[in-house]
């Protein structure tokens, strides 16, 4: 049960897709270039975030379906069921972060942190 007033949907995205605040950061400057392709250098390059923390939030969100392929690059694009969540998740990150932040770390992860320690990752 969450400790937030957060939208039911929010706090299922959020159990479902974020695993840090990271990811988060990642998402919102994602939807600012939204149906533009995109590469991880190019995103790396506008963020203060570590390559790898970039790299694996694009990978949780390609298995989320937001992020896919296409013959440009990397875009974001988000099925219309998720829009919305994504749109309210980045309106809590600026207007309630620290509530936000509390809920992405205070959620167990056990699985995903388990899986994601099994996960083949390429060296660049």
């Amino acid at each position: 049960m969450a400790d937030n007033d957060f939208p039911p949907e929010v706090n299922q995205f959020i159990d479902a897709t974020i695993a840090s605040v990271d990811h988060i950061e990642v998402l919102r400057v994602l939807s600012e270039t939204a149906g533009q392709p995109f590469t991880v250098d190019a995103l790396a390059s506008r963020m203060s975030i570590d390559k790898r923390s970039i790299v694996d939030a694009i990978q949780d969100f390609r298995e989320a379906n937001i992020v896919r392929e296409t013959p440009g690059g990397l875009t974001f694009e988000p099925p219309l069921e998720k829009r919305e969540t994504i749109a309210t998740l980045i309106r809590l990150y600026n207007t309630r972060p620290v509530t936000l932040i509390r809920a992405v770390y205070s959620r167990p992860k056990p699985l995903k942190a388990f899986t994601n320690a099994f996960r083949l990752r390429r060296t660049d």
